[in-house]
């Protein structure tokens, strides 16, 4: 029984560690195009055949990194434990960055709709350098309280902190 438990623990740390690994490998930037948005997403599926991740966000309905790398975490989870609602990772991770359980709903709110200034999640560097053939790359995203607290509120929440998108996402998966 107890070489079963410490088994099992050491499963949990060996999934922990991939999606740290993954989480330390993403790629958060300000990006903008002259390519229109609905394009860009074409051309981005057709070359997400890999495990490779692109998604362009709406910086309005974007709190922090934080929302971003823990919607991630959580859609990267939900594949692993055969929870997910999507077929795909990233739009996984949009519904938890939306906190929504659908998925036209959580285009609407975290896509992208301007090609002019959008968040570009990427989750490693090839998938980076897939994307720079269309996007031009301002800066890391780093937005200020103002920003944070603008989309918080924008997403329905009173708090842009870490505890507050981390109780949100929780009680998405918990809402069966």
């Amino acid at each position: 029984m107890l070489a079963m438990l410490v088994m099992m623990q050491t499963d949990a740390i060996k999934e922990l560690a991939g999606v740290k690994n993954k989480l330390e490998s993403a790629l958060i930037k300000e990006a903008s195009s002259k390519i229109e948005i609905n394009t860009l997403v074409r051309k981005f599926s057709k070359s997400g055949q890999s495990r490779e991740i692109i998604l362009m966000l709406d910086p309005a309905h974007v709190i922090n990194r934080n929302h971003i790398l823990a919607a991630y975490s959580n859609a990267v989870f939900s594949f692993h434990d055969n929870e997910n609602i999507s077929k795909n990772i990233g739009i996984e991770t949009m519904l938890f960055m939306s906190f929504t359980k659908q998925i036209k709903d959580a285009i609407a709110i975290s896509g992208a709709k301007d090609n002019s200034h959008f968040i570009l999640f990427c989750s490693s560097t090839p998938a980076l350098k897939k994307a720079q053939r269309y996007v031009r790359i301002k800066k890391e995203f780093y937005p200020s309280k103002k920003e944070q607290a603008h989309a918080a509120k924008q997403l329905g929440l009173k708090s842009y902190s870490a505890g507050s998108l981390l109780y949100k996402m929780a009680s998405l998966k918990l809402s069966d």
